[in-house]
Parts: structure tokens; C-alpha cells; sequence
């Protein structure tokens, strides 16, 4: 859970990145903050499926994943970066399945989970 990203904290500590351990809480905060959308945005019934009343969408473990993978990204030194990237990606990708897997979230829930983090990750970048 929380630990996964508390190991990229430590590292940007160790490497004295003190602005980019700022806007990692704020691209953090940003993410945790959307995945209150569950209690706003509707929740459709699909037609002869039993269906919980409450909205699953975004998955806040997809969510926690990629916050995870993308604050060891921006931690790690650029060398490497590629393969970190790769590493987070699939910690993403596999928690993404699990929640699908374990019918705790639909695939839209996932998608929309990437979708929201992207946005943060990308607003974030533009403003440096």
C-alpha cells in the first residue's frame, strides 16, 4: 500500500531533491484527492448483472500503483529512468489485472485510474 510509495520519498531525502519531493506530494495528493470521484460521478447498471449501488471508478490501488511507479521514476537518476519506467509500468499493469481478476473493480474503473494519474503526471510536467 502506502509503503510502496514511501521507498521513493526516501530516495529523493537521500538525493536532497527537495523541490521535486514537493511536487511529488502534490502529484500525490492530486491522485489520492481523484479517487473521491467515486462518490460524485454516477454509476451505471449494466443490464442482467448484479451490480453493487455504490460507483467503484477510479481504483485507488491502480491509482496507489501509479503513484508508486512514477515517484520512483522522477527519484531514480535519469540512467535509470528507462528501466524504471518499465518496472512501474508493470506494477501497474499487474495490480490493474488483480483488482479486474479479484471483481473488485471493472476495467473501466483501471483505465479510468491510468487516465486521472496521467492527467496529474502531465500537468505537473508542464509546469516545471
Amino acid at each position: 500500500g502506502v509503503q510502496t510509495c514511501a521507498l521513493p520519498i526516501l530516495v529523493m531525502l537521500v538525493r536532497k531533491r527537495w523541490w521535486l519531493v514537493g511536487q511529488s506530494a502534490v502529484f500525490a495528493a492530486l491522485c489520492f484527492a481523484s479517487t473521491y470521484l467515486k462518490g460524485v460521478l454516477p454509476r451505471p447498471f449494466i443490464i442482467n448483472t448484479v451490480s453493487q449501488p455504490a460507483n467503484s471508478a477510479p481504483s485507488g490501488h491502480t491509482m496507489l500503483a501509479v503513484v508508486a511507479g512514477v515517484l520512483l521514476l522522477f527519484a531514480v537518476p535519469r540512467g535509470c529512468r528507462a528501466w524504471m519506467a518499465l518496472v512501474g509500468a508493470a506494477y501497474a499493469l499487474v495490480i490493474g489485472l488483480s483488482v479486474i481478476a479479484g471483481a473488485w473493480h471493472r476495467p473501466v474503473d483501471v483505465v479510468m485510474s491510468l487516465l486521472l494519474a496521467g492527467i496529474a503526471v502531465s500537468s505537473l510536467l508542464s509546469a516545471i
